[in-house]
């Protein structure tokens, strides 16, 4: 998995700030935050900044392609949380969204997920308007970035699957798995490590999301793991509907 150094805040352009109370459903058993429930904050989190900033537009809409999540203090005995979110670049047809999860006892962890935008009519890619430049080009600094995805396409021959089903509380009003249910499945993944260890200290995690995932989909997740680092293949009727790796770093 490559290693990428997300942009700090910027000092000019808008940054948009939300609290969050951490509650029981949001950590696991030895209380930590979970991935999912960041993912969850930061897709809330960016709900609100748009329509905050009046962006709303019922002709297209947004999904994710692809998230990293550093993780770089657990979130143990924090019981909220302060979030700023900012557009931290672009391309033609999508954009970077920086997220910052600072918990009130130390917890800290920063994200960024790349955005396509979509013509709700046709399904395909719409270029950003206009109003999006206004709104965010500013705190982007110019920065371009890529939507192209990096991790492998499909697991190894003989990797261990377990089955992974949808649940209709899984899907959101696109008719299609929330991004935060893929995280919940990686979580569940990384349960079975038999190290226990899989989620203490540090930990980098990036997934990518190739097509969507329904009611109709018949899910496997494929699972491998390498000293440090845990791969988790979504696949679907025997395709890879998307691919994760989650790594403890170094505490240096």
């Amino acid at each position: 998995m490559a290693e990428s150094t997300l942009v700090p805040e910027p000092r000019v352009g808008r940054v948009y700030r939300s609290q969050r109370t951490i509650r029981l459903a949001d950590v696991a058993a030895d209380g930590r935050l979970r991935l999912d429930a960041m993912a969850r904050y930061m897709q809330d989190i960016a709900s609100d900044d748009v329509v905050d900033a009046g962006a709303e537009d019922e002709l297209l809409t947004w999904v994710v392609r692809r998230t990293l999540i550093d993780v770089e203090q657990q979130f143990i005995t924090d019981r909220s949380a302060s979030l700023a979110t900012w557009a931290s670049g672009a391309g033609s047809h999508w954009a970077a969204r920086r997220t910052s999860i600072t918990g009130d006892a130390g917890g800290l962890a920063e994200a960024e997920s790349i955005w396509v935008l979509l013509d709700r009519a046709t399904s395909r890619p719409a270029r950003l308007p206009a109003a999006f430049e206004e709104l965010y080009d500013a705190s982007g600094l110019g920065r371009k970035v890529s939507a192209k995805l990096e991790l492998p396409s499909e697991p190894a021959p003989g990797t261990l699957k377990v089955r992974w089903p949808i649940r209709v509380s899984d899907i959101d009003t696109l008719g299609h798995a929330n991004n935060a249910v893929y995280w919940a499945a990686i979580e569940s993944a990384l349960a079975t490590d038999p190290d226990g260890a899989a989620m203490g200290g540090r930990v980098r995690g990036v997934l990518e999301y190739r097509r969507a995932l329904d009611l109709t989909s018949d899910l496997e997740l494929a699972i491998a793991r390498d000293h440090s680092e845990t791969a988790v293949w979504f696949i679907d009727g025997g395709d890879t509907a998307a691919s994760a790796v989650i790594r403890r770093r170094s505490t240096h």
